[in-house]
């Protein structure tokens, strides 16, 4: 039974996604993405309150997949590669969903009906243990304190995605938020990426 639920569950998140992408958030009713997913209004309601908890929904599986994290930040070379790990889960919920839903959801999030920035600034207190590591170690050369510029180059990235979202996803945003953390943070050369793994971003 909650292999099927689980189905339905993903069946619902794929079909909003897709409606949220072609119409827009505010323009996709509940009916519509059960008519979608094939599903029962009973089966969306007793799964989800509203299309909102989709958004929350898919926020939430990047906090939690831990085990994936966890091998990711295993693999990583340095302290920075593994601040740059956790920024890109988050990043890659902005280019799942298109710069369109991320908008949408950022104006829920300023109406305060979404708590977005709860989940991102979640990860606080490991940025600034990576960056007092990386400052140590000569990886980073910000004169700055660590408590500091970690949450502020949380923010800048934030501020990132926003851009992209006015500009329609006008740019590739996963090289150009590597590009203002290496340049925010001050990385020393041997730790930047070249142009050519830019590229490949």
């Amino acid at each position: 039974m909650a292999g099927t639920h689980s189905r339905i569950r993903d069946n619902i998140i794929q079909a909003a996604v897709e409606l949220f992408r072609e119409q827009g958030y505010d323009n996709v009713s509940v009916n519509a993405i059960c008519k979608r997913a094939y599903v029962a209004h009973s089966s969306f309601y007793y799964l989800f309150s509203g299309k909102q908890e989709i958004i929350e929904c898919l926020l939430r599986d990047v906090r939690e997949n831990e085990q994936q994290l966890t091998e990711a930040l295993l693999f990583a070379s340095n302290d920075f590669e593994r601040m740059w790990t956790i920024c890109c889960r988050y990043l890659d919920v902005a280019l799942r969903l298109g710069p369109e839903i991320t908008a949408s959801l950022m104006k829920l999030e300023l109406s305060g009906s979404l708590r977005s920035l709860e989940y991102v600034h979640a990860v606080d207190s490991w940025f600034i243990r990576f960056t007092e590591n990386c400052l140590r170690q000569g990886i980073m050369r910000t004169g700055m304190p660590a408590e500091f510029v970690a949450v502020f180059g949380i923010d800048a990235v934030y501020k990132l995605v926003y851009d992209w979202c006015a500009q329609k996803g006008a740019f590739n945003l996963r090289r150009r938020a590597r590009e203002v953390s290496e340049a925010l943070y001050d990385l020393a050369p041997e730790y930047r990426m070249s142009e050519q793994e830019k590229a490949n971003l």
